[in-house]
Parts: structure tokens; C-alpha cells; sequence
């Protein structure tokens, strides 16, 4: 059915006819309610009133009925309406009634021959119009998923939206909670910064004319909470909006929700256990109490003790490849020879060329011969493991690892696992971890990344305290930058002053909230469990 307007035809002159709604209307109890403690309330004798959504509508002549809930999956309350019982005035109201339209009810419970739960109204109110009609709550097959991509409020009116976020905000709250009991702090942190601090995605700006200054929209809540560590909090978190513009190609949406915390005398290993201990706690408020938990075809376990391997031997593993002598020529070389610099239409290569791509990059499948699986899962291997998409062989050996890693490694991480000693480039707020340098000069960093069917879920670090260090970080990577693309990103000042006041040894953790929502509500998409995703201008 289509959602049309109603705005313009003659029902709606009809409808317009009737005289205003009421500014509010009383009610005694919810649909919930009503139909949890029915006979209790029956027997009381009392009238109650009652109103939500029209969800559907019978006329059987002498009586009318008209179901009332807020959505259509939750539970109904039947309204048994008797027209010769009515003045003239709410005759003509029930006349215009429609599905969609708010509308309340005053009467007596009573049950029908068939021992349906009801009520025989005495009175009736319509206190909202729904101008744009609605497809049949009653069945599934005529609702068109297409408005309810677009339309998140209708996918929550409609489908399963409304009770997932119920769940997310329950996760939260779970979170927050727990977080209290252990001495931390909740903070407010700004979205707006005057300068980075280090991460390399790319930010979003604003430019504010007042000021006539550009700004960045936050990446992160860490350098804010690193300054309220400066100040003498010692246990400090917040859940926080971030924000990134790094294109259509990029897993996360532009604007995602993300739980920032900082610890002093902490280090990636107390952060890490903190990971793992955070989504027991989620798990747990979501499933009765269990660590584990279904999504998609597997089940996750969510237990405290997750695995833990180091990112270069797996990546060596994988590839075959001694990624720890390589320089970044001899890898970028290695990587040429497979392949990977070219992409990947799966729409115009077929069958063949899904197998050939396969081949050439040398991908170790879990069991079995490519050559045995349909066309449909071929597509969607590739796709899971990034060879869609091209890697860049001029960049350097810590961002050719992170891409080998992400196409021969983490797919096959589906029980929560803690990737130890990444590269150093893409982390540069962190301490550099002990054993340093590497044979072929490289350096790593004392954090670890954790993932979860795949996806990476977020990360530990222990904190580079040092402000001299920052500082030089901060300048070759805003060189670096520079060079690559031609961007002015300014250096945190606000971030390196405060390190300069002294801030004390401290761990730092970032962890993806709607991926973890996703994970815990057996989510399809980051969209199911995000209120009001991103959509590209119509």
C-alpha cells in the first residue's frame, strides 16, 4: 500500500469537518496495563479511559470495533463501540475515524463472547489526524520496506526498531551503572574542538561565522577526558557523539555514539579486561543474565577472557608473508604480486573472475574449495574481506599492514578476540611497546584492538604521557597530512598544555556503541539499532 497523503481528497474534507481535537485527554491506564490486570480492573466496576493509534477497524453493522495500540507489534486493546449509544456529535466523529489517527476512550471493561478483553466506550475523542495513511498493521506482506529505510519513525511504528532502542538504552543504563559502582565519573565532553589530537581519520568541519573560524567536529572523547585526568578526576568516562568523513567506502557512518574512558595508573592491559568485563555487564542486563548471545548464526561469548593474539605473527600467518623484516617497498611489492592494489567489480566479473580473484590473493578459506560455494557467497566472501577494494601500495608499511590484516585476519575473528602490538602510525597517543625497533626499523605501540564477528569493537591503549613526545607526534603527523592531501589539521595546544601541567600514568579505552548494540540485539545493520542513521540528502 502506498503512504499516501490524505491532505488534499474528499475524506479528508469529511474529516476536517469534525470539530477540533482536544488540547489533551486523561487517561487511566496504558494498553500494557490494562491488558496485564484486565479482570482486576473489570471488577472494580470503575470506567476507564484509554487512547493510542487506531490499528485496524471492523464495522459488523450494529456494533463497531476498533483496536488501539501504539505500534504493530505491541499488544491491542479492543474498543467495542455501539453507534446508537452515541450522541450526534461522537456519531460523526466514529464516521471519520481512520487508521492511524490517535483517539481516546472512555468506558467499562467487558469481555465479548469470545472472551476477548474490551472496552464498550461511552465516550470517544479523536486527538490527533493522521494526515498520511498507514499500510495494514494486520499484515506483514503490505508494508514496503523502502519508506521504512528512509522513514526510521515508521520503523519504529511498524516493525521491531521500537523495542531494539528500548534494549540499547537498557545496555546503557547497564553500563552506566556499573561504571558508577566502580568510582567513575560520567563527563560531558565538547563536540566542538579548535584542533586534533592525533587520530588519523579524517574529521568533519564547521565553520562558525560568528567566530569566522573553522572547527572539527570530535573524533573521539579521549583528549577531553585526558585533560579532566590533568585536573584530578582519576576514574572518568563519557558516551559521546563522534564524527568522521571518510566517504561511502568507510564500515562506520559519518556520526556514530561512542563510550570514551581514561583510568590513572591503568595501562592496556587493565584497559582491555576493562573491555571485556563492560560488554559481560551488557550482555548480561540484555540476556537474563547470560555472557553469551546469539547473532546472526553464531553465538557469541562474551565471558571475560578473551582471546588474545599479536597482530604481526597473525598477519604473517595468514599471508605467508615476514611482514616484520619487510620494508614498506619489499611489502608493497608482495602485495602487488597478489593483486591487492586493484579493485573489484563483482557486478561485471562473473563467476571466473570471483574465483580468480580468490586465487590471486591467496585467501586460506575456513574448509573447503571456493570452486564448491554459489555465486551469492562468493560475492559476499570478497566483500567481507575487503579484496572489493583497492589497497594504496604507496602508502607506508604500517598502513599496508593494517590493510592486510583487515582482509586476511579479521574476518576470521568471530569470538571476541584482543589484537595486541599494532603499528605505530595510526596510534600515536599511545607508549611504544617494549622490543622496539623491529628488524626492518618499524615500531609498535602498547595498545590492543578488540573484534567481534569480524568488526572491530574498539581498543586499549596505554597513554603516551609525555608532552614533549606528544607534541613531535602531533607536528610530523600534521606534516604528514599536509604532504599526503594538502590539509590544515592545527595541533590539540589546549590537550599538550594541560599534559605540560603533569598528567599521571593513565590507561585510555574507546568503544563502539552501536556496533556493541548491533552485536547484543542481533542487529543486521549499524542502521537497526541507530535511532535516526545518516541518510544522504533526497
Amino acid at each position: 500500500m502506498r503512504h499516501g497523503s490524505r491532505i488534499d481528497d474528499g475524506d479528508a474534507r469529511a474529516r476536517q469537518s469534525v470539530p477540533p481535537s482536544p488540547p489533551c485527554f486523561e487517561v487511566t491506564h496504558t494498553i500494557d496495563g490494562l491488558k496485564s490486570d484486565f479482570d482486576a480492573i473489570a471488577e472494580t466496576g470503575r470506567p476507564v479511559a484509554v487512547a493510542s493509534r487506531v490499528r485496524a477497524r471492523r464495522d459488523l453493522g450494529s456494533l463497531q470495533f476498533i483496536d488501539l495500540a501504539p505500534g504493530r507489534l505491541d499488544e491491542h486493546v479492543q474498543v467495542v463501540i455501539d453507534p446508537s449509544t452515541l450522541g450526534e456529535r461522537e456519531a460523526k466523529i466514529l464516521r471519520t475515524v481512520a487508521l492511524g489517527d490517535f483517539v481516546g476512550v472512555t468506558g467499562d471493561c467487558v469481555r465479548t463472547r469470545r472472551g476477548e478483553p474490551s472496552v464498550k466506550a461511552s465516550s470517544l475523542t479523536v486527538l490527533t489526524r493522521a494526515l498520511r495513511s498507514l499500510p495494514d498493521f494486520k499484515r506483514e506482506a503490505a508494508i514496503d520496506p523502502e519508506p521504512l529505510a528512509r522513514r526510521p519513525e515508521l520503523s519504529m511504528l511498524l516493525g521491531a526498531k521500537r523495542d531494539t532502542l528500548r534494549r540499547r538504552a537498557k545496555m546503557l543504563q547497564a553500563l552506566r551503572v556499573h561504571l558508577s559502582a566502580e568510582g567513575f565519573t560520567e563527563l560531558e565532553v565538547p563536540v566542538l574542538h579548535a584542533g586534533l589530537g592525533g587520530a588519523e581519520q579524517r574529521p568533519l568541519e564547521t565553520h562558525l561565522k560568528g567566530f569566522d573560524e573553522v572547527q572539527f567536529l570530535a573524533l573521539s572523547p579521549e583528549l577531553d577526558l585526558k585533560r579532566a585526568i590533568v585536573g584530578g578526576f582519576d576514574r572518568v568516562f563519557a558516551i559521546a557523539r563522534t564524527f568522521r568523513d571518510e566517504g561511502a567506502r568507510h564500515e562506520l557512518p559519518p556520526e556514530t555514539t561512542a563510550l570514551g574512558l581514561q583510568e590513572t595508573f591503568a595501562d592496556a592491559r587493565t584497559m582491555r579486561t576493562s573491555m571485556e568485563v563492560l560488554f559481560a555487564v551488557a550482555c548480561r542486563a540484555l540476556h537474563g543474565g547470560d555472557t553469551r548471545c546469539r547473532w546472526q548464526t553464531q553465538t557469541l561469548d562474551f565471558s571475560p577472557g578473551w582471546r588474545r593474539i599479536e597482530m604481526l605473527p597473525a598477519v604473517a600467518e595468514a599471508t605467508g608473508l615476514d611482514v616484520a623484516t619487510l620494508s614498506p617497498e619489499g611489502l608493497a611489492a608482495r602485495c602487488r604480486e597478489r593483486s591487492l592494489h586493484i579493485g573489484f567489480d563483482r557486478a561485471t566479473s562473473g563467476r571466473a573472475g570471483l574465483l580468480a580473484r580468490l586465487r590471486a590473493v591467496g585467501l586460506s578459506l575456513p574448509a573447503g574449495s571456493p570452486d564448491d560455494l554459489p555465486t551469492s557467497q562468493l560475492e559476499a566472501l570478497l566483500r567481507r574481506h575487503h579484496l572489493h577494494l583497492p589497497m594504496d601500495l604507496h602508502a607506508p608499511w604500517n598502513i599496508l599492514i593494517a590493510g592486510l590484516f583487515e582482509r586476511y585476519v579479521a574476518p576470521q575473528l568471530i569470538q571476541p578476540c584482543h589484537v595486541l602490538l599494532p603499528p605505530a602510525r595510526p596510534s600515536v597517543l599511545c607508549k611504544e611497546a617494549l622490543g622496539n625497533p623491529l628488524p626492518n626499523g618499524e615500531r609498535l605501540v602498547d595498545r590492543c584492538e578488540s573484534y567481534v564477528a569480524g568488526m572491530m569493537i574498539g581498543h586499549a591503549r596505554t597513554e603516551q604521557n609525555d608532552p614533549s613526545l606528544h607534541r613531535r607526534f602531533l607536528e610530523d603527523q600534521e606534516q604528514l597530512h599536509a604532504e599526503d592531501a594538502g590539509i590544515a589539521r592545527p595541533r590539540n595546544e589546549p590537550l599538550i598544555a594541560a599534559m605540560e601541567h603533569g598528567m599521571p600514568p593513565c590507561g585510555g579505552l574507546d568503544l563502539q556503541i552501536d556496533r556493541m548494540a548491533m552485536l547484543l540485539t542481533d542487529g543486521e545493520t549499524l542502521d537497526d539499532v541507530i535511532a535516526f542513521p545518516f541518510q544522504h540528502r533526497d
